[in-house]
């Protein structure tokens, strides 16, 4: 089976086209101004990180360079665990701000965790690069420019950080694996729990997840899948528990700071 969809699964970037869904369209409050900052100062070690990644996004088709763009947001450059290695994020608050948000439904935890009972056998797959993959509708492209200390680049997929981001590629599972949601898989983002009573269901299961992967080009990152289990382990909890309790917290962060004390409790 794993040799059938071999083509399901990324361990680098290549340039293969986005999930094959309706682009995320990002929709500005009535008055909002375009974003313009000044370029930032970065230390030799992250310009050298920053050249090879940037490239690497254009080389993909990921972004390309817009000299013209009226919008800039400050790419922020921080460690990862690893010694000497970098991210790239981007500061994306002054566009959020000027975002009307989309409407989005959070699964809930109880009923989801509930859908496991009498299941003994699993399996938990991950995306690759998970919003890299998703597709940014043209319009919304350069409102997400973003300034590097060679000049600006815009995006062609959906960054991490957007208003829309989270709610957009939960939707984006919601068309991929519809038919399976609830029944055998579950799944919040880019992380996705297969169960079952037995061996063969839980095989059947994953074959249809792969299957629709492959359709929509969806892209998987082996190392972070697992393909067998007949436990929960602890990285395979966050496919169930962890998974659904993640959307609480990202949820939370989203809102606004209560300025009165029915609003505290509504927002608890």
């Amino acid at each position: 089976m794993l040799y059938e969809y071999r083509d399901v699964f990324r361990v680098s970037f290549g340039s293969d086209s986005p999930v094959r869904v309706e682009p995320l369209r990002v929709r500005l409050r009535e008055g909002a101004a375009s974003v313009r900052i000044n370029a930032r100062r970065y230390p030799p070690t992250h310009m050298e990180y920053l050249d090879q990644h940037v490239q690497e996004l254009l080389d993909n088709g990921f972004a390309y360079v817009n000299p013209s763009s009226r919008w800039a947001t400050p790419s922020r450059i921080i460690p990862k665990n690893e010694p000497d290695t970098f991210r790239m994020t981007v500061d994306l608050r002054a566009v959020n701000e000027r975002t009307d948000p989309i409407q989005w439904h959070m699964p809930m935890l109880d009923s989801a965790l509930g859908l496991l009972e009498g299941s003994s056998c699993y399996f938990s797959l991950d995306w690759f690069r998970g919003y890299w993959q998703l597709p940014l509708h043209v319009d919304s492209q350069e409102m997400f420019s973003i300034m590097t200390h060679r000049g600006i680049i815009t995006p062609t997929r959906v960054l991490m950080g957007g208003m829309d981001a989270v709610a957009y590629c939960q939707h984006v599972v919601e068309a991929v694996f519809r038919p399976m949601l609830y029944h055998g898989v579950s799944a919040w983002l880019d992380d996705i729990l297969g169960y079952a009573a037995n061996p063969v269901n839980v095989l059947e299961a994953l074959e249809r997840v792969l299957a629709a992967c492959k359709s929509f080009g969806l892209k998987l990152h082996p190392g972070k899948c697992r393909f067998f289990s007949e436990k929960l382990s602890g990285a395979e909890k966050l496919g169930a528990e962890a998974v659904f309790a993640t959307a609480l917290r990202e949820l939370k962060v989203s809102l606004p700071c209560p300025t009165r004390r029915q609003q505290a409790n509504c927002s608890s």
